[in-house]
């Protein structure tokens, strides 16, 4: 925690950080070390771990107030809906993640790594670059100051 307030402190802009884990005998397996045995193949086991994800939205509500209140909308809450801009932005938001890790392990393929693994979540930097698609959709400008924090 003492870590999180500091990365707060260091960077003023931010209001809000996403604290993700994952464990499991299955994201061991894919994160262990190259040669040490993994899960057996094509068994039925009872997980000596099982799989548990778990994500923590710690905010700083002066922040919030003043980075993210202002493109809040008004729109009924229906991510499926394509028609509104909700549903446009989890539509693209979820396209993201597959062609990320293509251009990820293009990438590591060109640095000469064999067999890299693509990782489960996009880049900030990749994530902020493909914006500007999503903008030419929606309706929704908020107040047309974005700055990429």
């Amino acid at each position: 925690m003492e870590r999180l307030f500091g990365f707060f402190e260091d960077n003023p802009k931010v209001p809000q950080a996403l604290i993700a884990s994952e464990d499991g005998d299955v994201t061991r397996n894919l994160y262990r070390e190259r040669g040490t045995p993994g899960l057996q193949k094509n068994t039925q086991v009872v997980p000596t771990v099982f799989e548990s994800m778990t994500g923590l939205l710690i905010t700083r509500s002066d922040r919030v107030d003043r980075y993210i209140r202002p493109y809040a909308t008004n729109d009924a809450e229906d991510n499926q809906n394509k028609d509104t801009d909700l549903g446009k932005l989890w539509a693209f938001y979820w396209e993201q993640p597959r062609k990320f890790r293509k251009v990820y392990q293009d990438a590591q393929t060109t640095k000469g790594i064999k067999d890299p693994l693509g990782l489960g979540t996009m880049s900030t930097a990749y994530w902020q670059s493909q914006l500007p698609t999503l903008w030419k959709t929606i309706s929704n400008r908020g107040p047309g100051n974005f700055e990429p924090s």
